[in-house]
């Protein structure tokens, strides 16, 4: 058998940690001590307004507003809940 000696919390280590982002919406699962998160609608019109404003900056070759740009879609869209496939009726 191998002896465990509990000696404490290491300087900075966290006790808990955050799994949620603060763009989610908690909710209870009904299981004890366990939430849920339900992520951010997006919708078309906002897709479509950082699409435009991509495109927009890729035109006037704005460097430094695409890039502002796509890391403001990646924040955005990594919250975002996948939509569902559909099945493609053409291949079943």
């Amino acid at each position: 058998d191998i002896e465990i000696k509990v000696i404490g919390r290491r300087a900075g280590e966290r006790l808990n940690e955050s799994l949620f982002s603060h763009r989610e919406t908690i909710v209870p699962t009904g299981l004890p001590g366990v939430e849920g998160a339900v992520p951010p609608e997006v919708s078309l019109p906002q897709m479509q307004e950082i699409v435009v404003g991509l495109q927009n900056s890729l035109k006037e070759r704005d460097r430094a507003e695409a890039v502002r740009i796509l890391s403001c879609m990646d924040s955005v869209m990594s919250s975002v809940a996948p939509a569902p496939m559909m099945a493609d009726a053409t291949h079943i």
